[in-house]
């Protein structure tokens, strides 16, 4: 949505959906902070990060294959030599 206040129900149900969803994760990262006692480089991975990412200004990096490539350098690490998994 475009907007936060909406035009219909759909509009409505979107907007409460995305931007809802924004504060409550900009809400989250501020009391892991506060507890932690020192700001975090924060990153959003994954196909609907990059909408929250736009959404929020807690997120510092959008990195949309980072699992993925996480994933391959643990399947690199775990494989030997013919290729084969351990």
């Amino acid at each position: 949505p475009g907007k936060v206040i909406g035009k219909n129900t759909i509009d409505c149900m979107r907007s409460g959906i995305m931007y809802g969803t924004a504060a409550m994760i900009d809400g989250v990262i501020e009391r892991m902070e506060e507890e932690l006692g020192h700001k975090s480089t924060l990153i959003a991975t994954g196909g609907l990060g990059g909408i929250i990412y736009n959404e929020t200004d807690k997120i510092d990096v959008y990195d949309k294959e980072l699992t993925l490539e996480g994933l391959r350098i643990i399947y690199e690490k775990n494989k030997d030599r013919n290729g084969r998994t351990k």
